[in-house]
């Protein structure tokens, strides 16, 4: 009778890959998972979400609300075990700023070595622009950047116009003084992270992250740097990934750093870039750590991304959330049809209300 409830679980929760065009993935089911976290290996250990005690009858509801708001893919993991996977979850989607949160882990590698110091400056690193940077602008350090707070405000490859158009003016705020979300900071980060290194971010990416934790669709030919050297010499680091994929990355940081029996980034640059660093304001809806939002009200870690893109961490269930819609081409922009953080996020809530 269990062995038969399993079943039906696995077609409520992969009903939505239905649609022929669409690769079920494959995964190995358990019925009795354990209260200890496991490790995905070359595939993710299935089970039921009645294992956990979550209702698949009120589960149907939230699936049918993801699909209403255009989701394509969501994945959640509790211990380690996929509990639900809705819409083709192998499938690389444009990150958009989730790639912030992912260049976090190769800077908390480099700090671990002792390659990279968050009180390296602009001028200490040799860094500059097409706009020449003022002597106040080259104080900015690694650590304010990383908090998006460095003072410096220019234009930036691959910046949203409403980020062009609320940049305050040149010499507003010290560095350290005030939270603006741009993609200077950001782009800058990548720069500095292959000139101390000299190593390119997306194949130290493959090397140091997806192949040592089995990600299964990170392909170096799904990355991209974006220029624009009219506005600025630094790219911005632009990615795709899978929801999959994405659950292994933030898998990692919930384990703090540790996958299987080593450690590959130390626990104390997790618990630093888990930190809440900066205030940020009703805006933002989180504050901010080391290039991660943080969510002081849940007890929720997250890296965001444009159209209410998300990998959520939530260490008090042991579990993470990843939702994914892509962003598309500006056409779906002006037409308004992007999902918004407000839709999505209420999703992370919902999934949870149906334990009994």
């Amino acid at each position: 009778m269990k062995s038969l409830k399993l079943i039906l679980a696995v077609l409520v929760v992969f009903s939505s890959c239905q649609n022929e065009n669409v690769k079920l993935p494959i995964y190995k089911t358990i019925d009795n998972p354990t209260d200890e976290s496991i490790y995905p290996t070359n595939t993710w250990t299935y089970t039921s979400p009645e294992n956990f005690g979550y209702s698949l009858d009120q589960l149907k509801d939230v699936e049918t609300a993801f699909k209403n708001m255009g989701g394509d893919a969501m994945f959640v993991i509790k211990n380690g075990y996929v509990i639900i996977s809705w819409g083709d979850v192998s499938k690389p989607i444009q990150n958009r700023s989730i790639r912030k949160s992912y260049l976090n882990s190769l800077f908390g590698i480099e700090y671990d070595k002792g390659e990279i110091s968050l009180d390296m400056t602009l001028m200490n690193l040799d860094i500059d622009d097409v706009q020449k940077l003022t002597e106040p602008e080259k104080q900015a350090t690694v650590y304010s950047l990383l908090t998006s707070s460095s003072g410096v405000y220019h234009p930036a490859a691959y910046e949203s116009k409403e980020d062009a158009e609320g940049r305050p003016p040149r010499g507003s705020f010290k560095t350290g003084e005030f939270f603006y979300y741009n993609n200077w900071d950001f782009n800058t980060l990548g720069h500095i992270y292959t000139k101390v290194t000299d190593k390119d971010i997306f194949e130290s990416l493959k090397e140091s992250i997806a192949n040592k934790i089995g990600m299964e669709d990170f392909k170096i030919e799904n990355t991209t740097y974006e220029y624009e050297k009219t506005k600025s010499i630094y790219p911005a680091y632009r990615m795709q990934t899978s929801a999959r994929d994405d659950a292994r990355f933030g898998y990692l940081y919930l384990l703090k750093g540790k996958w299987e029996n080593q450690q590959l980034i130390s626990e104390t640059w997790i618990s630093k870039s888990f930190e809440k660093h900066v205030v940020t304001g009703e805006y933002y809806y989180y504050d901010y750590g080391f290039l991660w939002w943080i969510d002081t009200v849940n007890g929720m870690y997250i890296a965001r991304g444009n159209s209410g893109q998300y990998i959520a961490i939530y260490p008090k269930e042991n579990m993470v959330f990843v939702f994914r819609a892509d962003p598309g081409s500006i056409f779906k922009k002006w037409l308004g049809s992007r999902v918004k953080p407000q839709e999505s996020f209420p999703l992370i809530n919902m999934i949870l209300s149906t334990r009994k």
